[in-house]
C-alpha cells in the first residue's frame, strides 16, 4: 500500500514523519465515507489517492503550517481542504477521531481532532 499512484501515475514517496503507516491506514480508510462516483447518487471519479489527502490534512495539523503551504507533492491545497471542510461538515473527522480513540496505542498527533476543528478555518482568497 505505500506505492498507491499519484495522480500523474507515479507514487508518492512516503517521506513526512506525518504520513500513514500502513498499519494505521487499515484502520483509517474504512473510516471515511465512500467515494461519490462509487455510490448510487454517483460523481467524478476522485484525482487522488485518499491516503494522500489524509497524509496532507495529517502534514499540515503536525506542522501547523497554512493550506496554502502544502508541499507540492500532495494534492493541491484547495483540494486537501476541500476534503477537510467536507469531512469537518459532516462529522467524519468526529467519527474517526472518536474511533480511533479506542486504540492502543492512540494514533499520532497528526489526525484531526479537536484543536485541528479550532485552528483551521477557511482561507483567505487572494
Amino acid at each position: 500500500m505505500t506505492n498507491e499512484r499519484h495522480a500523474h501515475g507515479l507514487p508518492r514517496r512516503r517521506r513526512y514523519p506525518s504520513d500513514t503507516t500502513d498499519t494505521e491506514w487499515e484502520i483509517l480508510a474504512p473510516l471515511l465515507p465512500a467515494p461519490a462516483s462509487t455510490t448510487p447518487t454517483g460523481g467524478h471519479p476522485e484525482a487522488h489517492p485518499r491516503r494522500e489527502i489524509v497524509d496532507a490534512i495529517r502534514y499540515v495539523v503536525d506542522n501547523g503550517c497554512k493550506w496554502r503551504a502544502v508541499p507540492s507533492d500532495f494534492p493541491p491545497w484547495q483540494t486537501v481542504y476541500g476534503f477537510f471542510a467536507r469531512w469537518a461538515k459532516n462529522g467524519v473527522l468526529d467519527h474517526v477521531r472518536d474511533h480511533t480513540a479506542d486504540h492502543q496505542p492512540p494514533l499520532p498527533q497528526g489526525m484531526p481532532t479537536q484543536k485541528l476543528h479550532a485552528g483551521c478555518h477557511q482561507p483567505a482568497n487572494d
